[in-house]
């Protein structure tokens, strides 16, 4: 049985021909299977798509191709693929990417994804804090291990806009609601009386 999912950074999306791209990226993810990791992503739509190439690398500079899948061909609605890492270590950094190749041998690397080998949010901080879970379908939990005065937390979609803005008084333990939000991937930030404490990354389901 797969476990929770335990990453996720996308990192960009390029796409073929951005006039008529042959293939339509839908979503991408990461989970534990086991000793293994399996890569999962869909396509919303594809036209003369022959195959897929998944790529592996420890450093998002150099990568090595672990195997392909095949494509559809040509579709309007949304296909599933997968793909399982059976030499991955579960307990390593990896970063995935998928490149899409054309029947006509053209090509193009559609999307790169960040695996990080612990359960919850990566985090960049000033402070030492824990989060989760993530992914979530509505709220999240964050724990700091000291106190900290009016805290604020602000929520970016992927473009960096600000959709969310919550405030918070004096603790060490705060749970963030995002119903109000599109299921997507965010990223937050954290402020206690203006100062820095950390940022990292959340799933909306």
């Amino acid at each position: 049985m797969k476990s929770l999912l335990l990453l996720l950074i996308v990192f960009g999306t390029s796409l073929i021909n951005a006039k008529c791209p042959p293939v339509q990226f839908g979503s991408i993810q990461v989970t534990v299977n086991g000793l293994y990791l399996d890569i999962d992503w869909t396509t919303i739509s594809e036209s003369g798509n022959d195959y897929f190439v998944v790529e592996r690398s420890s450093d998002s500079i150099s990568f090595i191709q672990l195997g392909s899948v095949n494509g559809v061909g040509s579709s309007n609605s949304t296909e599933n693929y997968s793909f399982t890492d059976s030499t991955a270590n579960i307990n390593e950094h990896y970063y995935y990417r998928i490149q899409q190749v054309d029947f006509d041998g053209s090509s193009e690397f559609l999307i790169t994804v960040e695996y990080i080998s612990f359960v919850g949010i990566k985090e960049l901080s000033a402070s030492k804090f824990k989060s989760y879970p993530n992914p979530t379908s509505d709220l999240f939990t964050i724990i700091f291990e000291e106190d900290y005065e009016n805290i604020k937390v602000l929520i970016f979609d992927l473009t960096g806009k600000k959709v969310l803005s919550q405030s918070f008084n004096s603790t060490n333990e705060l749970t963030v609601n995002l119903n109000d939000l599109n299921s997507a991937i965010y990223s937050y930030k954290l402020y206690s009386g203006g100062k820095f404490l950390g940022e990292g990354k959340i799933i909306k389901e």
